[in-house]
C-alpha cells in the first residue's frame, strides 16, 4: 500500500483492475471511475461507462493484477477495458503480489 501511495501521491484518483477494493479507502482517495468493484463490469453497457471514466480521468497507474486476488481470472470476461487498458497503458512494475501499469 505505501508503495502505491508513493506513487500515486500527486493523483486526484487511483484506479485498481483487481478485487482488492480496499485499497482506494486505505490510500483516503476516490477511485477514477464510480466503478470500484470489478467484478460486477462484465456487461458490455459498464465497461463502456468504465472505459469513458478512466479515459476522462486518465489516471497514471493501474494496479493491473494481483497474484492474491482470487477472481483476477474475471477479467477473460472483461475485454472492453482490458482492451482499453493495454492499449494505452504499458506495464511498469511488479511490484510484490502486484502488477502495475503506466499509462503512455
Amino acid at each position: 500500500i505505501n508503495y502505491y501511495k508513493k506513487l500515486t501521491l500527486n493523483e486526484k484518483c487511483v484506479q485498481i483492475f483487481t478485487n482488492e477494493n480496499a485499497i482506494p479507502y486505505f490510500l483516503k482517495k476516490p477511485t477514477c471511475s464510480k466503478f470500484y468493484v470489478i467484478y460486477t463490469l462484465p456487461p458490455e453497457n459498464l465497461q463502456k461507462e468504465f472505459v469513458k471514466d478512466i479515459s476522462i480521468k486518465k489516471p497514471n497507474y493501474i494496479i493491473y493484477e494481483s497474484s492474491i486476488d482470487s477472481y483476477n481470472s474475471s477479467k477473460s470476461s472483461l475485454n472492453i477495458v482490458n482492451k482499453y487498458i493495454l492499449d494505452k497503458y504499458t506495464l511498469f512494475k511488479i511490484f510484490n503480489k502486484w502488477t502495475i501499469y503506466r499509462i503512455n
